[in-house]
This record gives C-alpha cells, structure tokens and sequence, in this order.
C-alpha cells in the first residue's frame, strides 16, 4: 500500500467515470412508486431503472397498438 500512486499518476489523461452523452436518450424525471413496485424490481439488483423503464415502454408499445 505504501507503493500505491494516485490514478491520475498512473493514467495520465484517462478519465475516471462516465463519460457524457453526446446525446442523452433519456430524460431525468422524479417518479414517486409504490413500495411493492419498487422492491420487485429492486429485488433482481442492479439496473433496476432500466428495468423499470424496459416495463413502461413495452405497456406503451402494447397500447399503440390496441389503438
């Protein structure tokens, strides 16, 4: 440990993080969700946003659809 250096030192000029979109695809909203609906998806770990919005957007596909 007494060797260690910091990222910066051993990876001059790479980035830590994510980098930003150049066009983001999706939209930052606040959501309020029942307990029930947040825990199932929760349950399964990460990527639990994404599953939540893969949900939503194959009801929307089904309902144009029915339309």
């Amino acid at each position: 440990m007494a060797k260690a250096k910091p990222f910066d030192e051993v990876f001059p000029g790479m980035r830590r993080g994510r980098s930003p979109n150049k066009a983001p695809t999706k939209k930052l909203v606040s959501l309020r969700l029942s307990p029930v609906v947040l825990e199932h998806f929760k349950a399964f770990g990460r990527g639990w946003q994404s599953r939540i919005d893969e949900t939503l957007l194959k009801a929307v596909k089904k309902a144009q659809k029915s339309i």
